[in-house]
């Protein structure tokens, strides 16, 4: 058959298809659940992961990658599955994710991914073999993993992560920040360090208490000068996504320490701008004097300064 269409008919017709290409990327785009949907698939699989259940776990996974046959978070959740159930071993996680590019993960994503992998248990050893592992996590430590996933991660890996360290007693996160402390117990050669790191995720002031369930709620950060007057650089915010790092030395005349080591705790709460910090501790000394702990102190400024800008740690010892 020859063909008689000019230039015009076939431009014509590519264009339809053109246009059609485009609708029903349009319709696809605007239908329902879209990304969302698979978001609130993978923090529910998740969840069920992080709490063993794997038979739960892996059906919303598949419904994921039915919907999605490339994504790669839930492949690597796939192989964590079998991880749980003994198919495969750290180092085929680890060769899993060295092969992703991380710019097919959600931000954070892959700090998760490594701080899980340190927790191996048996695996610990093959895990910290891994070259790529050596050179990001294994100078830090899975506790610095979590914490960089809390820090640059979207709200749903955020949440992941505060969910999979709650049973690390010195280490705690919010969707707007996380703290990790260490309280010395026991002083060597006259000094003793107590260590405090604040990483938010939006530009924020720090204030930070060691309470007393029924007795007291004292400020230490920021760190009284001379004549009890706020040091001037402790009073100043920390940039977004970045971390301040704070020591308290026994001989500095600062020093964390906690008078109950069973029952005190770190309070910390990161405000958008500098508190009131009198009325904060009026708040906390209302609730310790009423019999609260550190979750109805918590519940108490967020009550008063906003969600998710208040924490508590109970710290472990170096």
């Amino acid at each position: 058959m020859t063909v008689r269409s000019g230039t015009n008919d076939v431009f014509g017709r590519c264009g339809l298809a053109i246009l059609g290409g485009l609708a029903a990327l349009i319709l696809v785009s605007c239908g329902p659940g879209g990304d969302d949907e698979l978001d609130v698939l993978l923090a529910e699989a998740n969840r069920y992961l992080v709490n063993g259940f794997v038979d739960e776990a892996e059906p919303l996974l598949d419904r994921v990658l039915a919907a999605d046959e490339q994504n790669a978070e839930a492949r690597l959740q796939k192989m964590f599955c079998a991880h749980r159930r003994g198919a495969v071993g750290a180092d085929a996680l680890l060769d899993a994710l060295n092969e992703i590019d991380p710019r097919r993960l959600p931000p954070g994503f892959d700090d998760l991914v490594r701080a899980r992998i340190l927790l191996l248990g048996d695996d610990r050893d093959t895990a910290l073999r891994d070259t790529a592992l050596r050179d990001t996590a294994l100078r830090d430590s899975a506790r610095n993993c979590f914490e960089r996933a809390a820090a640059r991660g979207v709200e749903r890996i955020r949440q992941a992560v505060l969910h999979e360290v709650d049973f690390m007693r010195e280490w705690a996160a919010t969707r707007l920040f996380s703290v990790a402390a260490r309280f010395p117990i026991i002083e060597e050669k006259g000094r003793a360090l107590s260590r405090l790191t604040f990483r938010p995720l939006e530009t924020s002031w720090l204030t930070a208490f060691v309470c007393t369930p029924g007795r007291n709620a004292r400020l230490v950060f920021p760190r009284a000068g001379r004549k009890q007057a706020l040091r001037p650089g402790d009073d100043e915010p920390c940039a977004g996504g970045g971390a301040r790092l704070v020591e308290f030395f026994r001989d500095s005349g600062t020093w964390i320490y906690l008078p109950d080591e069973k029952k005190s705790f770190l309070c910390a709460l990161a405000t958008a701008g500098r508190p009131d910090r009198d009325r904060a501790r009026a708040i906390l000394l209302e609730t310790l004097r009423g019999g609260g702990g550190g979750p109805e102190c918590v519940a108490a400024l967020e009550e008063a300064f906003g969600a998710g800008r208040a924490l508590f740690v109970l710290p472990e010892p170096f």
